[in-house]
């Protein structure tokens, strides 16, 4: 588990295993795992970037595609229901997380502009360049999960992560430290369009008991 601080990019709390006083491998750092649905409000920021060419309202193709790679092999992505609908808006693929609108939409795109949004947002480890990632195969920890996330909170500006608020001296005063540098990974009106549709997740979609 990590916590984190929207308002400083602080780590307010991390726990690597199920007994907090292990000090042996630290899950919260070192795992690697597919993420899965967590990247895709990472493609749809990508396309809401495209102002001009997608919004919330944007139609999303729900039919079946099959994609084949250089060696022949194929894949067909596949909804949670095994159901398809023809055509749902941007705002119903995302707050259904459904996998066939997103796949379109990330191929639509381009998987390598997905990517880019991914790394400037802080993800520091390859990714890799298939279509499968538009659904989260994609290997990290849940600190990169949670660096990347504190960029979508923090209105699309990138901050790197810290643990360390202060380092004293001998008498107790706190040394000088430059600060953390910024940068805005995601435009502010499609990161606000992103967090508006992720408060429909829990208000009507996948996450409604929550609500």
């Amino acid at each position: 588990m990590v916590v984190t601080d929207k308002y400083s990019a602080g780590i307010a709390a991390m726990v690597g295993d199920k007994v907090p006083s292990y000090q042996g491998f630290n899950r919260a750092v070192e795992i690697r795992r597919p993420i899965g649905s967590l990247i895709k409000p990472f493609v749809y920021a990508t396309a809401l970037s495209q102002g001009d060419k997608y919004t919330l309202a944007t139609p999303l193709k729900d039919e079946p595609i099959t994609l084949t790679n250089s060696h022949g092999n194929t894949w067909s992505p596949q909804n949670v229901n095994k159901q398809f609908s023809g055509e749902v808006p941007l705002m119903t693929a995302f707050k259904k997380s459904m996998n066939v609108p997103t796949v379109n939409l990330g191929m639509a795109i381009g998987t390598d502009a997905v990517e880019t949004t991914l790394a400037k947002s802080g993800w520091d480890e390859e990714i890799p360049d298939y279509p499968s990632m538009l659904l989260g195969a994609v290997n990290g920890s849940p600190l990169m999960v949670a660096q990347v996330y504190q960029t979508l909170a923090d209105n699309g500006r990138y901050r790197q992560l810290n643990a360390v608020t202060h380092v004293l001296d001998a008498d107790n005063q706190p040394l000088l430290a430059s600060q953390s540098s910024a940068s805005q990974a995601l435009p502010v009106a499609s990161d606000f369009l992103v967090q508006h549709a992720m408060t429909q997740v829990v208000a009507s979609g996948t996450a409604a008991k929550l609500g």
